[in-house]
């Protein structure tokens, strides 16, 4: 290292660089004041020239409160050592990535309000940015986001659980309403999603398979609601006002003493009869329906009661 004489204090040091006039960092701000007499300029280390203060960056840590480096020469520097300086960083974000967290929250915390604002300003400004970032960003790591959405649900899903029930119960009639206008307005994607779901999910054959035994489960288990969901069914089909409930269906049971409304017999598998048929502008309200055995269901068919009842005379007679 060859020897120099500090221009400030005229010791002699020796210089690591050849540019390096100065034998510290004192005598290198007092040389700077000694050449500025005004204090307006500051010498660069970088550039190794001197220039205006306004032009440096503030830093807390120096004597005289600015960088060593003027804002154009760190700007060069950073061009120049990018990936190095990205290293770096990393590096130490990853090392002190609870510290970094820390003093981010606190500063965060300090100034909420104008955190938000300045947000809230950037979305309002950048809506059609966000919205690509968030679609290019789902589009690459769809796989991740969808595993990570799964550990999160296992891991806490009495909790979702709980608070999804707390929400709905607090809108649950803005949540119908919202349903009710969604399945109105797009009622073809629905059913074409429905459609596309079933022929990826089954095979004609496994469909009518599993169908069956899941009919045949529920069918064991609530006969009754069965029915009543038959019933529905059909009432739809012809455009038919009216519903009844279990409650009401077993009400009416026991009003006929579990006996057929036409012929009396005693009922072990009662059967919903409409009183007036559907096809022939009957309602599917408890007032229109009673309970009937099976054959006299069949034979009634399209018939009224009392075209039945008078049927049945003729015949048996």
């Amino acid at each position: 290292m060859p020897e120099r004489i500090c221009k400030n204090c005229d010791v002699k040091f020796k210089a690591r660089r050849s540019s390096t006039v100065y034998c510290s960092n004192p005598c290198r701000i007092k040389g700077s004041i000694k050449n500025d007499p005004n204090d307006v300029q500051k010498w660069c280390n970088y550039g190794q020239h001197f220039v205006e203060k306004k032009l440096f960056s503030k830093c807390s840590k120096n004597p005289d409160g600015f960088q060593s480096r003027c804002k154009q020469c760190a700007k060069n520097f950073c061009a120049a050592n990018a990936e190095k300086i990205a290293i770096k960083k990393k590096l130490y974000h990853k090392k002190n990535a609870a510290k970094i967290c820390a003093a981010a929250k606190m500063r965060y915390l300090s100034d909420k309000d104008s955190y938000a604002r300045k947000n809230k300003l950037y979305r309002e400004n950048n809506q059609e940015k966000i919205k690509e970032f968030h679609k290019n960003y789902y589009q690459n790591n769809k796989e991740k986001l969808k595993n990570r959405a799964s550990d999160y649900f296992k891991n806490n899903k009495t909790e979702i659980l709980a608070k999804n029930k707390i929400a709905y119960l607090g809108k649950r009639e803005k949540v119908r309403e919202w349903g009710f206008r969604y399945r109105a307005a797009n009622r073809e994607k629905i059913q074409k999603r429905k459609s596309d779901d079933f022929k990826q999910k089954y095979t004609d054959e496994s469909f009518r398979r599993f169908w069956a035994g899941k009919n045949k489960e529920s069918r064991l288990k609530n006969p009754v609601r069965f029915q009543l969901s038959t019933v529905r069914y059909r009432s739809r089909k012809k455009n038919a006002a009216g519903t009844f409930t279990v409650e009401q269906w077993k009400a009416k049971l026991e009003y006929y003493n579990y006996s057929c409304y036409l012929c009396g017999t005693s009922l072990q598998k009662p059967t919903i009869e409409h009183r007036i048929p559907l096809s022939r502008g009957g309602t599917n309200w408890i007032a229109n329906i009673a309970p009937a055995c099976g054959s006299c269901n069949s034979a009634k068919r399209d018939k009224t009661e009392k075209e039945f009842r008078e049927w049945k005379e003729a015949t048996n007679s």
